[in-house]
């Protein structure tokens, strides 16, 4: 019911994306989260949109959907965005991809 009520909020999106993550419902997750997305894609306003494609990236890497994340860190680090290979490393996030060849091929700037 919020999501129908705030449909142009992306905080409720994501909300909604990682609460069904914690529930196991990683379809309903992904969809939610790909919704928010598309409110506010990475270049969205700079900082806006960077911070809900981080959510994003960070939501994939939970899910150890790395094809996913790394596809969207792929276009913030190549772009005009906050977003750096330096800031990724430490990132418990993405715990369930790191040893994926294109994760890190991505955090050592060479193309997955």
């Amino acid at each position: 019911p919020a999501a129908a009520r705030e449909s142009r909020d992306r905080r409720v999106h994501q909300s909604l994306a990682y609460a069904y993550f914690l529930l196991g419902d990683d379809d309903q997750a992904r969809s939610w989260s790909e919704s928010a997305l598309a409110l506010y894609p990475e270049y969205w306003d700079f900082y806006p949109g960077a911070f809900n494609s981080v959510q994003y990236v960070q939501l994939a890497g939970l899910m150890g959907d790395a094809d996913r994340a790394v596809d969207q860190l792929q276009r913030m680090l190549s772009g005009a965005s906050p977003v750096t290979a330096a800031w990724l490393r430490p990132d418990p996030s993405f715990d369930p991809i790191r040893d994926a060849p294109a994760f890190q091929a991505l955090l050592d700037g060479r193309e997955p």
